[in-house]
């Protein structure tokens, strides 16, 4: 669904929205930015009132056996009790959040700056004498940021088509506990050739691919190239949206059937599957021994 509504929004920018908002209200002035600024805002006005009327949730009440005072417990108390929880979590579930962390980071200034970094390196390297910026809108119609944006918004629409497409894909390639190909499927596309991936693996792979993708940005001299770049980082685009995620998921589910973790390290907190257990509710996540 993520990798669908990039795709859907990247596809909007590549359209000369400003004039045709400018056509139908009458505002010649409109600019590329300004309108699909608009159009974000109100799509995500929709989806949250659709959401916030669509979905119901089970109200989470305090177990009986905390006290008054901790259930009133003040903003402070709660700030030190999510400082406590992130420094305390399970091993395994710690390196998970400390890799998407910088996974994050990594992932920011790629999703801010690779569309102006697309129509930079055309506008430097094959379009070197660009028309005028007008000083007034009614001395000319070029839209310089308007054509920068959708420039950039098309390089991201091959971005997403990739990553839409890897969305569907790759959760059939990648080995699970849970499979999604039939057995024999499996055996003639993947597990002859010994290429089926687990999960971590597939994430492991994908980190080092986009690495190495950028690793090529420095030299790029043509607007093919730097199109061919950003939409090449789709596939670890669509690994990292989905299997860190998926592996915290199924972590939890191993320490809450109390399994031992995938790989064999002690935990330090203890996920009730159900019931009371050391004074704790089921509605409660984590519990303290």
């Amino acid at each position: 669904m993520t990798g669908a509504g990039h795709l859907i929004g990247y596809l909007i920018g590549t359209f000369n929205v400003g004039a045709a908002a400018g056509r139908i209200f009458g505002n010649a002035d409109n600019q590329q930015f300004n309108v699909i600024t608009v159009i974000a805002a109100s799509a995500l006005e929709i989806a949250i009132g659709v959401t916030s009327n669509a979905v119901t949730e089970r109200i989470l009440l305090p177990s009986h056996s905390m006290s008054p005072n901790t259930q009133a417990e003040s903003i402070s108390g709660v700030l030190k009790s999510l400082v406590y929880r992130t420094l305390n979590l399970p091993s395994r579930i710690q390196a998970i959040c400390w890799v998407q962390f910088w996974s994050w980071i990594r992932w920011f200034p790629f999703l801010f700056y690779s569309s102006t970094w697309v129509s930079e390196t055309y506008y430097r390297y094959e379009h070197p004498t660009p028309p005028p910026i007008s000083s007034s809108p009614t001395e000319g119609s070029h839209d310089a940021l308007g054509n920068v944006g959708r420039l950039g918004s098309l390089a991201l629409v091959l971005f997403s088509v990739i990553t839409f497409t890897s969305s569907i894909l790759l959760p059939h390639v990648v080995r699970s506990s849970q499979s999604f190909l039939s057995k024999a499927t499996q055996s003639l596309l993947m597990r002859a050739a010994n290429l089926q991936p687990d999960l971590v693996t597939a994430w492991l792979v994908s980190n080092f691919c986009f690495a190495a993708i950028m690793a090529w940005a420095p030299p790029v001299c043509s607007l093919a190239f730097a199109a061919t770049l950003v939409a090449l980082t789709g596939v670890s685009r669509a690994i990292n949206s989905w299997a860190p995620f998926a592996e915290m998921d199924a972590e939890i589910n191993r320490l809450a059937s109390g399994e031992s973790t995938a790989n064999g390290a002690p935990t330090n907190a203890t996920f009730p599957s159900g019931g009371e257990r050391n004074g704790c509710s089921a509605v409660q996540p984590f519990c303290e021994s």
